[in-house]
């Protein structure tokens, strides 16, 4: 092992760089997508095994599965427990800091009127996202009420993945809300302005939405700079390649 294997080593990592727009700004390409993809489907903390019922797929599948009435197996109340469960573990959302989150998550999704056609329809899946983020009410004193933006994005996001995953448009209808990605954003407002302007967005009033967790707002802006950019990624790709690009920095 020597110092000038390092430094070759170092110099041909560089062929593998996400390529960028400019400086600290990834660009948005399919080659970039790829390249995270291949990178977070190779690191083991988010490798998930479909058939491990320790995992949230495997019971978003039973959802999906009791939703279309291919399989009643399970009860819905138990589907629904576990997939609340798992993703707030799986994905930090912290529904349990008011200890009546996950509770309050499943009774609101178990009770949503024509569940399925929510997630299949966008303007439908908005209104139930927003439904989901609602304050909680939490019962013990000094306990403050939350709105689970994240938690609530995530469930229609992995819902619609696991559940239309034969290449239906339907798979990719909802992006994730994510903190870091919220603070990117208004970059590529920015970076694609002309473009945006003239399709006569306000991007005062698009970045106000984002700053107010505005659910519609935010995930129209992130439509609207996929389009600018041309590049036709997916939502789910953009998700992955912005967080990933930006989550250490």
């Amino acid at each position: 092992m020597s110092a000038e294997q390092i430094r070759s080593e170092r110099e041909a990592a560089g062929k593998y760089k996400l390529a960028e727009d400019a400086p600290r700004l990834v660009a948005l390409t399919e080659d970039n997508v790829a390249r995270v993809e291949a990178m977070i489907q190779t690191d083991s903390n988010y490798r998930i095994d479909m058939d491990n019922e320790k995992k949230s797929p495997f019971w978003i599948r039973r959802m999906g599965d009791f939703l279309t009435g291919k399989s009643r197996d399970y009860q819905f109340k138990v589907i629904i427990d576990k997939v609340v469960e798992l993703l707030d573990k799986e994905n930090s959302t912290h529904l349990e800091a008011d200890k009546v989150g996950r509770r309050e998550m499943s009774s609101r999704i178990r009770n949503w009127d024509g569940l399925l056609e929510s997630l299949e329809n966008r303007k439908s899946g908005f209104k139930l996202i927003d439904h989901l983020s609602e304050p909680t009410h939490p019962e013990e004193s000094g306990r403050r009420s939350r709105r689970n933006i994240s938690f609530a994005s995530k469930f229609c996001h992995f819902s619609c993945f696991y559940i239309f995953n034969k290449g239906e448009d339907a798979q990719d209808n909802f992006s994730i809300y994510d903190g870091v990605v919220a603070k990117a954003l208004p970059a590529y407002l920015d970076y694609y302005k002309e473009k945006l302007l003239v399709k006569k967005i306000d991007l005062k009033t698009v970045k106000k939405k984002i700053k107010d967790k505005d659910y519609e707002g935010y995930s129209n802006a992130i439509d609207d700079i996929i389009e600018a950019s041309g590049s036709k990624i997916s939502r789910n790709g953009f998700d992955h390649l912005v967080w990933y690009y930006f989550k250490g920095k």
